[in-house]
C-alpha cells in the first residue's frame, strides 16, 4: 500500500468512527468548503438592535410591558431611512421568531386591559383605605420585615 492510500483508508476509519460523511471530510482537506455564515444576514444592525432590546428592558423597568405590536413599529422607526425585506416596511412573525432565539433574554407577553369594575374600584378612597388597614395591621402584629410577602389573586 502506498501513502495515498493509508491516507483514504486512515479517512475511512476516522469517518467511521466519528460518524462523518466521507465526502465531508475529503471536501475540508481538499479546501473546497468555504468557512460561511448560516442564515440570512439581519435587517438591524447592532447598535439598532442593541436600541430595541433596551427599549424593552425600559418599559419593563418602568413596571409597563411591550406588546409584539409596540416592538414591530419600534423597528419600522429605526428602519425608515433603509430598504428592508419586510412587507410594507413592517416585521413580520418569521423576524420575531429569530429576533427572540437571537436574544433569549427578552420575551413579550401578551398585554391584557384593565377590567372596567378594576378600574372604578381604583379611587383614592379605596387606596387609602388599604393602606390604613394595612398600617394598624402592622401595628398591632409588629410583622417582622422577612415576614411580609406580595401575592395576588394568581398566589405568591
Amino acid at each position: 500500500m502506498d501513502a495515498i492510500e493509508k491516507r483514504f483508508m486512515l479517512l475511512k476509519k476516522t469517518s467511521w468512527y466519528w460518524n462523518i460523511l466521507l465526502t465531508i471530510l475529503l471536501d475540508h482537506l481538499t479546501s473546497k468548503t468555504t468557512l460561511r455564515k448560516c442564515g440570512p444576514l439581519g435587517v438591524l444592525l447592532i447598535d439598532e438592535e442593541a436600541i430595541v432590546v433596551e427599549s424593552i428592558f425600559g418599559m419593563h423597568k418602568c413596571g409597563l410591558s411591550i406588546s409584539l405590536h409596540q416592538l414591530k413599529f419600534k423597528v419600522v422607526e429605526l428602519t425608515q431611512t433603509c430598504a428592508t425585506p419586510f412587507k410594507n416596511s413592517i416585521p413580520g412573525t418569521s423576524w420575531w421568531h429569530w429576533f427572540k432565539q437571537k436574544h433569549l433574554e427578552i420575551s413579550i407577553c401578551l398585554v391584557e386591559r384593565l377590567d372596567i369594575s378594576r378600574a372604578q374600584g381604583l379611587t383614592l378612597v379605596a387606596c387609602n383605605s388599604l393602606y390604613e388597614n394595612l398600617q394598624s395591621l402592622y401595628n398591632k402584629h409588629n410583622y417582622l420585615l422577612d415576614h411580609k410577602w406580595n401575592c395576588d389573586e394568581i398566589g405568591i
